[in-house]
C-alpha cells in the first residue's frame, strides 16, 4: 500500500552546467549533499506530523513508535541526479494510518508534510548546491595555484 510522491526540481541551469564541469566525484558529493538537506527539511516535519497516541499500540509496542521510524534516505545516484525516499522504514502501519482501512478512517500525516515542507526543501537544495559548488571551486582553485603557467596554458 506504499505510495509514492515525486518531486522533480527544474531550472537550476547555471548550477546544472556548472556541475557538467566539474569532475565526476566532486559533482556527484555535492549533488547528493544537497539533496539530502532537502529531503531532511521533509523527513523533520513528517516526524513532526505523525500520529502519536496517549498508550501505546500493539504495532507501536511491536515496530517502534512511528515517528521515530520515519527516514529519508537515498535510493539511486547517477552523474547528475540524485533521488531520495522519505517513508515510514519498518512500521508499515504508518501508510494504514494515511490512507485508512475498511476498519479505521484515514488520517493523512506524511501527505500534508510533503505538501507544506516541499517549497522549503526546494530552498534548502538550491542553497546547499550553491554552498557545495563554491566550495569546490575553490578546492580546484586551491590546486592549480602550484601549477606553473606554461601548464595552465595547455589546459
Amino acid at each position: 500500500m506504499a505510495t509514492t510522491t515525486r518531486s522533480q526540481v527544474q531550472g537550476f541551469k547555471e548550477i546544472e552546467q556548472v556541475l557538467k564541469a566539474l569532475p565526476g566525484k566532486l559533482a556527484e558529493r555535492e549533488l547528493t549533499n544537497a539533496v539530502r538537506a532537502g529531503a531532511n527539511v521533509i523527513r523533520k516535519e513528517a516526524r513532526a506530523r505523525a500520529p502519536r497516541g496517549g498508550v501505546p499500540s500493539e504495532m507501536s509496542k511491536k515496530f517502534g513508535p512511528l515517528h521515530k521510524k520515519i527516514r529519508a534516505r537515498r535510493v539511486k545516484k547517477t552523474r547528475r541526479s540524485v533521488e531520495f525516499v522519505v517513508n515510514e522504514g519498518s512500521a508499515f502501519y504508518g501508510a494504514l494510518l494515511e490512507f485508512g482501512t475498511k476498519d479505521i478512517a484515514p488520517r493523512p500525516w506524511i501527505t500534508p508534510a510533503f505538501d507544506v515542507s516541499a517549497p522549503a526543501a526546494v530552498q534548502k537544495v538550491g542553497e546547499r548546491l550553491g554552498k557545495g559548488v563554491e566550495k569546490v571551486t575553490k578546492e580546484l582553485a586551491g590546486k592549480f595555484k602550484s601549477i606553473r603557467k606554461s601548464t595552465l596554458k595547455r589546459l
